[in-house]
């Protein structure tokens, strides 16, 4: 599977174009920029390869009504949560048809990933990180979290696509 073809968009967004004009010609230079590669859409959530003038970094990004989130995720922690992920389907299958709320938790670097069933409104998987000064939280359903999981493990191959890619 070649990576480049899961491009669906590319934006480039510059935030500073610094320009000094001289007698003879404009010169430009770039200061600062983000781009962003949205590598796939599932349901309301986005995984994003953006890059900036200072690193490169995998986004999740899910927008729903008024509300938005995202958890932003060096390759590494998308390597532990991919490999957390894989499980989904074991425990989906172990909580399916409880008739109380079952969960059950998956540490994963620097994140912990909670396999949730509620009697209210079903099964979920929740991402939150473990640090005590950062209370990230996101949000999958069943196939969000089916659908990302190989790509997140593909993530330092994407990165370095687009390194290599866009070059200032």
């Amino acid at each position: 599977m070649k990576l480049y073809l899961k491009i669906i968009t590319l934006n480039i967004f510059l935030f500073s174009l610094l320009f000094s004009v001289d007698s003879s010609s404009m010169e430009y230079s770039i200061d600062e920029y983000e781009v962003s590669w949205k590598a796939h859409q599932v349901g309301d959530v986005e995984l994003s390869i953006i890059k900036t003038d200072e690193s490169t970094y995998v986004q999740l990004y899910k927008k729903r009504g008024f509300s938005s989130s995202f958890l932003r995720l060096t390759e590494k922690e998308s390597t532990d949560i991919s490999n957390a992920l894989k499980s989904t389907k074991k425990h989906f299958k172990a909580q399916k048809g409880s008739e109380k709320d079952i969960h059950e938790l998956a540490t994963a670097g620097k994140h912990n990933v909670m396999f949730r069933t509620s009697t209210k409104y079903g099964f979920s998987v929740i991402i939150t990180t473990r640090d005590r000064y950062r209370t990230d939280s996101f949000s999958l359903s069943r196939k969000e979290a089916l659908s990302i999981q190989p790509l997140l493990a593909q993530a330092g191959k994407m990165k370095k696509f687009l390194d290599e890619s866009i070059k200032f």
